[in-house]
């Protein structure tokens, strides 16, 4: 019986078990990494964990998840901040009202997702460059 497993749940052993049976009962929620398990080559019992490394739970650092988070947020906003004032600039362009239209979503995307005061830059001048683009197309 190779590649078979027993566990041991509430005083009684239960098996066997694949390890894809196992695996299936860790993320199910069904046994923890403290389980009592055993091959079924042997005859003492080790933590589930100890068994099938592969299986443990990863908790990550929450210090570390929370910087990370923040550093991807700031790039973010950076590369925002510089595409609605980049584009807005082109509204002169043969295509200068999508110019216009992508300084006005980046400006949004700042206001709403990341509540970034800078977002109404980018919306007054994408406006304006719709406005000016609209302007000199009806005075031709």
């Amino acid at each position: 019986m190779a590649g078979t497993y027993f566990v041991r749940r509430a005083g009684a052993e239960e098996g066997p078990f694949s390890v894809a049976q196992l695996n299936r009962m860790k993320q199910n929620g069904a046994l923890s990494g403290e389980t009592p398990c055993r091959a079924a080559t042997e005859t003492a019992h080790r933590r589930l964990d100890a068994v099938f490394p592969h299986l443990k739970d990863y908790r990550a650092d929450p210090d570390k998840v929370a910087k990370v988070v923040q550093e991807v947020t700031a790039y973010e906003i950076k590369r925002l901040m510089a595409l609605s004032m980049g584009s807005s600039v082109f509204f002169w362009v043969p295509f200068g009202a999508i110019a216009s239209l992508v300084a006005i979503g980046s400006g949004l995307l700042l206001l709403f997702k990341y509540r970034h005061l800078g977002g109404l830059v980018g919306l007054a001048l994408g406006g304006l460059g719709l406005a000016f683009r609209w302007w000199s197309v009806s005075q031709r």
